[in-house]
């Protein structure tokens, strides 16, 4: 399995991508697919069903991959994500929601990781002024010098 945003995607279809849909196209139908995150208007017009719009844009690479493309998306990509310009919309709009709740959820786990790391950063000098404090009493002690004074 695959991580792709929040799902987890079957290692097959990745394959499957690798294989078919040209390469310059992989990386923005994936962050579609996995985040929401809107391609390039020829991939737009593909996820859309605009296939005029499509054929417009595209260049002789695209447009040769188009039907291994379109097979993948009907076979692999979430269902929700592609078909006609509402779903494309909605897609959009419901991963626009995990993006914000997963942004939330790693700036507050930074967060506590960054309070954790200030507090044992805090016990650490607490620490080790302690230990300076008492070896530079026992040394005061021991040479006769007053506690006061800063070596």
């Amino acid at each position: 399995m695959i991580q792709m945003g929040w799902r987890a995607m079957d290692t097959d279809a990745f394959a499957n991508m690798q294989t078919r849909v040209p390469e310059h196209l992989r990386a923005g139908l994936w962050t579609w697919c996995a985040w929401g995150v809107l391609p390039g208007h020829f991939l737009q017009a593909v996820l859309k069903n605009d296939l005029r719009d499509a054929f417009a844009r595209g260049d002789k690479i695209s447009v040769a991959g188009l039907q291994p493309m379109l097979e993948w998306l009907w076979n692999w990509a979430p269902g929700q994500s592609h078909g006609s310009l509402q779903r494309v919309a909605s897609w959009e709009e419901h991963q626009a929601e995990f993006r914000a709740a997963r942004v939330a959820y790693e700036m507050d786990r930074r967060q506590q990781s960054f309070s954790q790391f200030a507090v044992d950063l805090n016990r650490a000098r607490l620490h080790e002024e302690g230990d300076y404090a008492t070896r530079h009493w026992e040394a005061s002690q021991r040479y006769g010098v007053p506690a006061w004074v800063r070596p």
